[in-house]
């Protein structure tokens, strides 16, 4: 399922990206990654943070994505 919620967000958070730069000093976690966690998260109607950990994102670095973007 996540794969397909992947594909079908692809072309929108690259296209967001190229708009806004949201992603120009992104180093790990990209729009599209970002945007999947928070779908990954909703589905399994989990919180954010435990979702990131599954995921190998620390929380601070879940923190710094958060707030970095708008």
């Amino acid at each position: 399922m996540l794969v397909l919620v992947r594909k079908g967000l692809t072309n929108i958070c690259s296209d967001i990206s190229e708009t806004t730069l949201v992603d120009e000093h992104s180093k790990k976690t990209d729009l599209l990654d970002h945007t999947v966690l928070l779908m990954k998260s909703a589905m399994r109607n989990q919180e954010l943070t435990d979702t990131a950990i599954e995921s190998g994102i620390s929380n601070s670095q879940l923190s710094k994505i958060d707030t970095k973007r708008p």
